[in-house]
């Protein structure tokens, strides 16, 4: 612990993460499959900066890896667990705020009333002392729409038990994210943790301190909150993610490789398709080269090659002369007039 920054008056306390606090993750990196797919992720991204933008591509940045987002609260949860910096979370402190039908802000509501409630529901109600059924509370938080900075609200339900272990069950396939299931008092416990969770990820998240799985290690440096008893918390959707994310951190890691997987194997169908059009084209240009090349040469040959067949000479054809009609010279005897006697 000398190494980490503790009782401090003009600034916060910060954590240093020890190589205990970091899950071995050999059992990914050495799967031939994920290096198949990370290799090819990794190769084109550095030729194709647009495909290096995509969340695609963006998922496997450095160590990281889809998934890595849940393993990051788990370790963190187990940090916050393991050094105690739950306890001055006031159960009595957490607040929600509910909404109507139409999802309108109806009221503020304290959790530990709400699961008290609950829990008074359970309690034996006839002179014999039978149990009646366990209850438990469903919160479900409307989704947060883009752009707003309001926080979404909570439809709070008290359900028997065995309704809560069946929603339970089909959530953990479903991936619903914006739903706590309240069952036993160690769930409320599992809630001032993930609210910890919440406020060391609120002021470490940026690139300087860790975002991604390959920037939480051994020797990371991270600010803790300040939490005092007095302190209210807002139990919101981002405190739903994480308690669903300390709980199903290998499940959504194993779901969130195999989307991936299948992603990147439409990538390279995608590249195989556009390879064999390209060679289909390239054909198609050499083909059409060929027979404009063979048209040419045929045309060539016909001009400049001299005929087998001998030439005949051509000879002006004289004009016809007609001879000039020539009228016969008539000749006129001579008058002879006798000689007088």
């Amino acid at each position: 612990e000398m190494f980490d920054d503790t009782g401090m008056d003009l600034f916060r306390d910060s954590y240093r993460v020890r190589a205990e606090d970091v899950f071995d993750l050999g059992f990914v990196y050495k799967s031939k499959e994920f290096n198949k797919y990370r290799n090819y992720v990794m190769t084109r991204s550095e030729t194709d900066e647009q495909f290096a933008r995509t969340p695609l591509g963006q998922s496997f940045a450095g160590s990281h890896f889809p998934g890595g987002d849940g393993l990051i609260a788990r370790m963190i949860y187990d940090i916050v667990k393991k050094r105690n910096l739950h306890y001055p979370v006031s159960k009595d402190k957490i607040i929600l705020t509910e909404h109507t039908g139409d999802g309108n802000f109806e009221r503020v509501t304290f959790l530990e009333k709400a699961w008290q409630q609950a829990r008074f529901k359970s309690l034996p109600s006839n002179e014999n002392g039978q149990s009646q059924k366990g209850y438990g509370l469903e919160l479900t938080f409307s989704k947060k729409e883009a752009n707003s900075s309001v926080q979404p609200h909570v439809t709070l339900r008290i359900l028997p038990l065995e309704e809560i272990a069946l929603l339970e069950a089909t959530n953990e396939h479903h991936q619903n994210t914006n739903q706590i299931f309240i069952s036993k008092e160690k769930d409320i416990k599992k809630i001032r943790m993930a609210i910890v969770v919440r406020e060391i990820l609120k002021l470490n998240r940026n690139k300087h301190i860790f975002g991604y799985l390959n920037e939480f290690g051994p020797g990371t440096k991270f600010i803790l909150p300040v939490i005092k008893e007095t302190r209210h918390f807002l139990l919101d959707a981002e405190v739903a993610t994480i308690f669903y994310q300390t709980k199903y951190y290998y499940q959504i890691l194993e779901q969130s490789l195999r989307k991936s997987f299948l992603l990147i194997e439409e990538e390279l169908q995608k590249e195989a398709l556009n390879k064999i059009h390209s060679k289909a084209r390239s054909k198609a240009k050499s083909a059409a080269k060929a027979k404009a090349a063979i048209r040419e040469r045929s045309f060539t040959e016909k001009v400049t090659k001299p005929s087998n067949q001998p030439t005949k000479k051509v000879s002006k054809t004289r004009k016809a002369t007609v001879p000039k009609a020539t009228a016969p010279k008539t000749t006129v005897p001579k008058v002879t007039v006798p000689k007088a006697p």
